[in-house]
């Protein structure tokens, strides 16, 4: 809740509605609202990419950070036994996305603007700054 701004590609689409499904499920407070851009969202409305995939977009505009994979099985052991170097390697995974994902925000943000939005927490007209916090670091820790 300290957040009124997330930055997630194809957050709005996929991320905010898994997650808010998966809060019901366990009975978590929902999520509050709050502003999500979403790079997919600017480049189905403003660009043409072949796929709007991360990794499709980073390759297409040169930038050298890269999607990192990771296999669904780490996320089972940590779910399952709470393996903490399993957890490790997911915010590491994390942290690499969150960092290429900065480098995509740089080159779209002139496409975002305060309107699409609807929010004046932005500032006026296009965004002048965003600085992304990767949360995940909080998370690194696993109680058993």
């Amino acid at each position: 809740r300290e957040h009124d701004i997330a930055i997630a590609h194809n957050g709005r689409f996929f991320d905010l509605p898994f997650l808010r499904t998966r809060a019901m499920v366990h009975r978590l407070a929902p999520l509050h609202d709050m502003v999500i851009i979403d790079p997919v969202r600017i480049a189905r409305n403003k660009m043409r990419f072949q796929r709007n995939s991360l990794q499709r977009m980073l390759d297409t505009l040169g930038l050298s950070d890269k999607k990192t994979p990771l296999d669904l099985s780490v996320w089972m052991d940590v779910l399952h036994n709470g393996n903490q170097d399993g957890m490790d390697t997911i915010v590491e995974h994390c942290e690499a996305d969150v960092k290429a994902l900065s480098g995509l925000l740089k080159l779209v943000r002139p496409f975002i603007r305060q309107r699409a939005y609807g929010t004046s927490a932005i500032g006026s007209g296009i965004i002048p700054a965003l600085e992304i916090e990767p949360i995940c670091r909080k998370y690194r820790h696993i109680s058993q």
